[in-house]
Parts: structure tokens; C-alpha cells; sequence
């Protein structure tokens, strides 16, 4: 009896182990490549300023488009808002319209602080230039 239990304890022993050296595995794995998928998406974000602060026209043609884009989303929460005041909705038809419109500000507000914040980046570059670096630093350490 007491050799089936030790058997059994043996063999689960061993079986909880590989598991948890698998799942170690595959969350470095997982870990690493999150790491270096920030590492790209810091180097396209320091590219873009870069040639923002150069004046590259399509940069700034894009980046007027992206705040018109927020302030189309902006107006279109407003008269969401508004419509459905004047035309007297109630009920979850006013809720899924006010969801809707919040959701449209937060888009707005999120396209006008992205854009906002690379040009106030491009326009002091040198420091940007330092803090990606540092960023890039941080990150390549946890490698």
C-alpha cells in the first residue's frame, strides 16, 4: 500500500514539475516577446518624431487629419447628445446613444493627446532623443 502511494506521488510529483518548467518556459517566452514588441513600438514612436520635428509635410498632414478626425468624433458625440434630448428618447435606446457618445469623446480625446504629445516631443528633440533611449534601456535590461 504504501509503495502504490509512494508511486503515485513519485509520478505526480514528476508530472507537476514538467508542468510548471513549461509554463516557466512559456511565460519568458511570452515575457520576451512582449519586451521586444515595446522595443519596436518605441522606435516607430521616436521615427515618427524625428521626422515630425524635420517637417516632413505628410507627417503634419497626417497629424492635422488624426486632430480633425478627434474633433469629427467630438461633434458627433454632441449631436448624438443632442438628438436625443430634443427628440425625447428614453430608455436603453437613450443609454446604447450616451454609450456611444462617450465612446466617441474618448476617441477624440485619445487621437488629440497621441498627437499632441509627439508634437510637443518633436519640438524638443534632444531630450525626446534621451528619453527614448532611457526607455529603450529599460527595456533591453529586462532581455
Amino acid at each position: 500500500m504504501e509503495e502504490q502511494i509512494s508511486a503515485t506521488t513519485i509520478i505526480l510529483s514528476v508530472t507537476t514539475s514538467l508542468l510548471a518548467s513549461w509554463l516557466f518556459f512559456y511565460y519568458l517566452r511570452f515575457r520576451e516577446k512582449n519586451i521586444k514588441d515595446k522595443i519596436e513600438e518605441l522606435e516607430s514612436d521616436e521615427e515618427f518624431v524625428i521626422k515630425l520635428s524635420k517637417g516632413n509635410k505628410k507627417l503634419l498632414r497626417s497629424t492635422f487629419v488624426a486632430i480633425l478626425i478627434s474633433f469629427l468624433c467630438l461633434f458627433i458625440s454632441l449631436a448624438v447628445f443632442f438628438v436625443t434630448n430634443v427628440i425625447g428618447v428614453e430608455g436603453n435606446i437613450k443609454n446604447f446613444f450616451f454609450g456611444v457618445s462617450l465612446v466617441c469623446v474618448l476617441i477624440g480625446a485619445g487621437l488629440c493627446f497621441y498627437q499632441a504629445r509627439s508634437i510637443i516631443q518633436s519640438a524638443n528633440l534632444t531630450d525626446a532623443k534621451k528619453e527614448f533611449q532611457k526607455k529603450r534601456e529599460a527595456l533591453e535590461s529586462k532581455l
